[in-house]
């Protein structure tokens, strides 16, 4: 393991000079931890962006999944800005699942409302 050390001098008087010498291997490697946590963040918070700019659009229908007055925004928005789509079910086509399950008898009865 490398050491860091710190040299310091300096003249109290004409004539004198002090030299201070310091270990601060702790210090520079709480330096490179906080480098290291700062870029993880940084990285973390670039996913996020990324994440939050999906679309939830229909598999099957291909609508988008959000209310009407949202979709309109989001779809002016989708104009201007290249967005990535995420693949998710509308309600019509849950609905659909749920009946073709429960024709098959594999539609779970408690959940049932």
């Amino acid at each position: 393991m490398s050491q860091w050390r710190s040299i310091s001098v300096y003249s109290p008087k004409k004539g004198f000079f002090v030299s201070v010498f310091e270990n601060i291997t702790e210090r520079k490697q709480a330096e490179a931890e906080r480098e290291q946590l700062i870029q993880d963040l940084q990285n973390a918070l670039a996913n996020v962006k990324s994440l939050s700019g999906l679309l939830p659009i229909c598999a099957s229908c291909k609508k988008s999944a959000t209310t009407k007055a949202i979709g309109a925004r989001l779809r002016a928005t989708s104009r201007n800005t290249p967005r990535p789509n995420s693949r998710t079910a509308c309600a019509r086509l849950c609905e659909k699942w749920y009946r073709e399950l429960k024709e098959l008898g594999l539609a779970d009865p408690s959940k049932e409302t």
